[in-house]
């Protein structure tokens, strides 16, 4: 499979570590970096790396002293909370609310159409008994139904 048929996400799980599982390139958003169905929040000094959009069906928080490379669309409200830097426009079907020091160095609009994108969903079979994975240890599963390069695992 070509590389750029497959996108990686990252998750952090707690201080376990970070996991990484792969994506099909269709299923995600065209030019986006982050995308929710739901309120996005990005935290207080935080920010994006990269140039892309940032978007959510609902409302986007961008948290203080945070800083966005790119534009944002929402089909809710964008709240920029105090000294948060948008390089790039913010496209709000609701309104966009400038608290202290919020800057958008592109256009501002509100109250006009934003786009909404389906994420597509998948059916996961559940039942298969759980595993525990020790450091340094291996674990060769059964081949044949689960045939795939995750049928190995080493810790």
């Amino acid at each position: 499979m070509a590389a750029s048929a497959i996108r990686h996400l990252f998750v952090l799980l707690g201080v376990m570590g970070f996991y990484s599982f792969s994506v099909r390139a269709e299923d995600v958003p065209t030019h986006y970096i982050v995308y929710s169905l739901e309120e996005l929040k990005i935290g207080d000094r935080a920010g994006t790396n990269g140039n892309g959009l940032v978007g959510s069906k609902a409302e986007v928080l961008v948290g203080i002293d945070a800083v966005i490379h790119g534009s944002i669309i929402a089909k809710g409200n964008i709240k920029l909370y105090d000294r948060s830097i948008v390089y790039g426009d913010a496209t709000s079907q609701g309104a966009v609310i400038k608290y202290s020091g919020a800057t958008v160095t592109g256009t501002i609009q509100q109250q006009t159409q934003a786009p909404v994108y389906t994420i597509p969903t998948r059916t996961v079979q559940t039942g298969a008994p759980n595993r525990n994975y020790h450091r340094h240890n291996e674990y060769s599963g059964p081949r044949g139904k689960c045939d795939t390069e995750y049928s190995h695992v080493q810790c």
